[in-house]
């Protein structure tokens, strides 16, 4: 995860806001996740709220502008030090720290409930890194603690495949699954899956991938090429440009408890 973050180290800090199309910093879009973050809030009666790869914060933020309980102590924990300085409330509490690698004691005393929240992060681990992740991340929690996580996973394996194509020809091992897939490796991995909604998708043009990921135009040219071979244009998922394409990347909310795994 640490190769991908260093990749993508321009656009952190003060342009993260407003890049792809300011996705990532608009109430509107963030509303759908933030209002099922306030509902799990509400079941699980947490001590602590913390965003895992939780950036510059904005979703806390956010939720602080829901008057979410001030007793909650918010944790942004993040691995990217331009990202974790435009936290902007002394509310707060940054950590940098990888998520792969952070310990329950560095957010919370032993009797505090905890509930992890996290948006558009596990891709970053690839194929081969997610079920370990996923083990790690409850091996953090106690049983009944809730984990709300906005992932990146499609409904059809020709929509992931697209989109797995074009991230390997960028040269990163960021990778997403179907939503069929998924769903047994999170209850592989101790997590009993609650509840599953729609979020809004992602349009990411090409140019802004050329910029985010330092691509030449001829790896764009060549990524453009290999998928109208291999796929051609999916509604919804590929479109190409005159010179470049622009895909879309899906998105689901899952709300997520963590399993007893002394009962199983």
């Amino acid at each position: 995860m640490n190769e991908e973050i260093e990749k993508e180290i321009g656009i952190h800090g003060s342009r993260w806001e407003g890049f792809h199309q300011g996705y990532f910093s608009d109430p509107v879009i963030s509303r759908h996740l933030t209002e099922e973050i306030i509902s799990a809030v509400d079941e699980a009666d947490p001590a602590v709220l913390v965003d895992l790869g939780g950036g510059t914060g904005y979703l806390l933020s956010e939720l602080m502008k829901e008057k979410i309980d001030p007793e909650i102590r918010l944790v942004n924990l993040d691995l990217s030090l331009q990202q974790l300085k435009r936290t902007g409330s002394d509310r707060i509490t940054t950590i940098r720290e990888s998520l792969s690698e952070f310990k329950r004691a560095q957010l919370a005393s032993d009797g505090d409930r905890v509930l992890f929240l996290m948006r558009s992060a596990l891709h970053y681990f690839g194929e081969s890194g997610l079920v370990t992740v996923l083990r790690h991340l409850r091996a953090q929690m106690k049983a009944g603690e809730y984990f709300v996580h906005q992932t990146a996973c499609f409904t059809s394996q020709i929509s992931a495949d697209c989109l797995n194509t074009i991230y390997d020809g960028m040269g990163t091992t960021k990778w997403y699954p179907t939503v069929e897939v998924l769903m047994p490796i999170l209850k592989a991995t101790d997590w009993e899956v609650i509840r599953v909604t729609d979020a809004p998708g992602l349009r990411l043009a090409s140019d802004e991938l050329k910029e985010r990921y330092r691509l030449s135009d001829n790896t764009v040219s060549k990524i453009r090429e290999r998928v109208m071979r291999d796929f051609g244009e999916i509604d919804g998922v590929l479109e190409v440009t005159t010179d470049g394409f622009i895909a879309y990347l899906s998105y689901k909310i899952f709300r997520c408890r963590a399993k007893d795994i002394d009962a199983d």
